[in-house]
Formats: structure tokens, C-alpha cells, sequence
């Protein structure tokens, strides 16, 4: 079955990033875009993570094992730690209905991340149900590509007519 594209606003809400390995930062490259508070927990963490940590206030860096603990008071999870690692996570936040993203394990997941076009309040997301990533980015990669440059300009003009239409 395929995913319904549930769209919404994730701004101040806190993700716990379980590893700190390359899927991680990408994950966490995109997530920082959208105003989330992010906390890694990771042994070891790749450079990315740390330049994305130094530049921004709202990602936060601790080097450790994961413990269940971590998952106390957060809005949903990233778990990008190796299988073992993983599957705990996602047990733990299935028993408190937190909202769960297992890399590369579509079964253990709530939700998934899209290949996302954002330019200012436009997003678009392409999905496959996980059967091919590469074909959703190279959808993204040629929507991106017609997507006007000013985009955030039209959409404002069209905000304002719209608010001129509904009155009239």
C-alpha cells in the first residue's frame, strides 16, 4: 500500500536523531530546514553532523550509546544506528506512540521521509513506497529543475489575490 503525503507543520518540535553516520546528516539536513529541535545521540559522528551542530543553534550533539530514556519527551525519532539499535528504538517508541523513522526498514517505520523540492513555503515530496529511492530523486531533481527561481514571489501575488477573491 502506498503512502498518503501527510503534510504538517513540524516547526519547535523535537526529533531525537538516533546515529550520527552520512544517512543521519542527510536526514537531519533536511529536517533542520523546517525548525525542528534535533537531538543526535551517537558514539561517533561524522563531520557534517558537527558543522550542522556548530552552525545551528536548534541541533544539539550527544556522543553516547542510545538508551530508552531518549526518547522521553520527543515529538518523533530518526533511528539510523545499525539494525540491532534500530529495532529497540522503534519498539520503544511503538509502545509510547511516537512516531518512527527506521532507515532502510520500511516495516519498522510510522512514517517516511520523500525526496522534497522546498523553495520558501513551496514543497513538494516524491515517494515510491520505499520500492525505489533513486527513481523519487530523480523526480524531485526534474520538478526541481522547472520550478520557477521566484517562486516565493508568485506565491505571495497569489496569496494577496486570493484574499482579494474570497472577499469579493
Amino acid at each position: 500500500m502506498s503512502y498518503f503525503p501527510f503534510f504538517r507543520e513540524i516547526e519547535g518540535e523535537k526529533c531525537l536523531v538516533i546515529g550520527g553516520g552520512k544517512v543521519a546528516a542527510r536526514k537531519i539536513s533536511r529536517l533542520k530546514e523546517f525548525g525542528v529541535k534535533i537531538k543526535v545521540v551517537a558514539p561517533s559522528i561524522v563531520s557534517d553532523i558537527e558543522a550542522m551542530a556548530q552552525s545551528c543553534d536548534n541541533i544539539s550533539v550527544e556522543r553516547r550509546i542510545f538508551t530508552p530514556q531518549d526518547i522521553e519527551n520527543v515529538d518523533f525519532v530518526i533511528a539510523a544506528a545499525g539494525e540491532e539499535v534500530d529495532k529497540e528504538a522503534a519498539r520503544l517508541c511503538k509502545q509510547k506512540e511516537i512516531p518512527v523513522n527506521v532507515v532502510d526498514n520500511q516495516e519498522l517505520c510510522d512514517f517516511i521521509f520523500p525526496s522534497l523540492v522546498q523553495k520558501g513555503d513551496m514543497v513538494a515530496s516524491f515517494v515510491t513506497g520505499g520500492k525505489s529511492p533513486h527513481v523519487a530523486a530523480k523526480l524531485r531533481r526534474d520538478f526541481e529543475a522547472n520550478v520557477s527561481d521566484n517562486i516565493e514571489s508568485i506565491l505571495d501575488y497569489l496569496s494577496e489575490v486570493r484574499t482579494l477573491a474570497k472577499e469579493k
